[in-house]
Parts: structure tokens; sequence; C-alpha cells
């Protein structure tokens, strides 16, 4: 039987947040925007904030979430796999570095 954990970092912003230290499978994402504008969650495949540059290192996953809003993304029937870990930032744009609040749960396997 396989586990899941529900891992959560409220007001997720610019400032890249660690919230798997080691290898993983992502198989949820839910988002509560409480900017007024569509707003980005950035995934990245990293072990530590240290090795992502938020508006330079490009994400390994993507969450669009539209203005004021609460989004669930959908993810390949067995989830994706982050080989080092997973590191989290919010930003108003894909490729900027300016921060939008954001509550954010996500779910590994």
């Amino acid at each position: 039987m396989q586990y899941s954990e529900i891992i959560t970092a409220d007001s997720l912003n610019a400032t890249d947040v660690l919230m798997v230290p080691h290898k993983t499978t992502l198989t949820g994402v839910n988002v509560q925007n409480g900017e007024e504008a569509v707003s980005f969650v950035m995934l990245y495949d990293a072990a530590a904030v240290g090795d992502v540059t938020v508006g330079t290192t490009i994400p390994d996953w993507v969450v669009t979430v539209p203005a004021s809003s609460v989004a669930t993304d959908t993810l390949p029937s067995d989830g994706v796999v982050f080989e080092l870990g997973i590191v989290a930032a919010s930003l108003t744009t894909v490729l900027g570095n300016t921060g939008a609040s954001q509550h954010v749960r996500i779910t590994v396997a």
C-alpha cells in the first residue's frame, strides 16, 4: 500500500520554500489564490532552496491559478516524479520574480 502525505505552505510568495527534501512523486496540487490577478505556483525539482533562483531557474511544473480563486491542478494519473525534492515559489508572472501570496497544498507519495 502506498501512503500519501499532504504538505502545506501558507502565504507562499517569491521566496522559495523547500517542501520535500528528497525524491518524491507529486500526486496533487491545490492552491488558494489571494491575489486579484492570475498567479502562478512554480515547482522545482531541487533538494535545497539554494538550488533555485526564482525568476531565473526554469520550473519543472507550473500551476496557473485564476484571480481570487481556488485551483486544483490536473496531474498525470501516476503523478510527476521529482528526483531531488520539491522547492516551490509563487509569482505574478511565469518569467518574473514578483511574489503572489497563495496558500499551497501538495500531495506526495
